[in-house]
């Protein structure tokens, strides 16, 4: 082997050896975001709400305010059902932000005594101050009260993007 040769064998063995440290590099890394996504995406515990229905108004509950997420989070809600409709009721859902009427830009979904439950089809993303309300959709309402049940996953708002990719 000449002098020229060992050369670049020892060339080759230095670029194959700095091409290695960076793929353990990205590779790390990449472990690294995959870890701080696991933990910025949490399930929520959103707590059953009650709400009355007074002259055929759906009245707003202090509890509301747990029924959007923190500041710095997003919500995507799974799941919104119903408890306590009567047979002939119609409550709009809505999202808007915390002490607002529901507006007609805002509304969502209707659910009824025969369709108690939404499930948004692409996922329903919430940021705060954007909470789940309740307005009535029908003349009348039977029911006195309803009960709201809510399943959502937290993310933080930082990790949005890698949550919906």
């Amino acid at each position: 082997m000449t002098e020229i040769d060992a050369a670049a064998e020892i060339s080759l063995w230095g670029m194959a050896a700095d091409h290695i440290a960076q793929t353990a590099h990205h590779i790390a890394a990449q472990e690294a975001r995959q870890e701080a996504l696991t933990r910025a995406v949490q399930p929520v515990l959103v707590p059953a709400v009650q709400f009355t229905i007074t002259a055929n108004q759906v009245v707003q509950t202090v509890q509301q305010s747990q029924l959007g997420p923190e500041d710095g989070q997003v919500w995507d809600v799974r799941r919104v059902s119903l408890f306590g409709l009567g047979t002939s009721d119609q409550i709009g859902v809505y999202r808007q932000a915390a002490g607002a009427a529901g507006q007609p830009q805002n509304f969502l979904q209707v659910l009824t005594a025969t369709a108690p439950t939404w499930a948004p089809s692409g996922g329903l993303l919430l940021r705060s101050p954007d909470q789940i309300a309740l307005a009535a959709y029908s003349a009348t309402l039977a029911a006195t009260g309803v009960t709201l049940n809510c399943e959502a996953i937290a993310v933080d708002a930082r990790y949005l993007a890698g949550y919906l990719y």
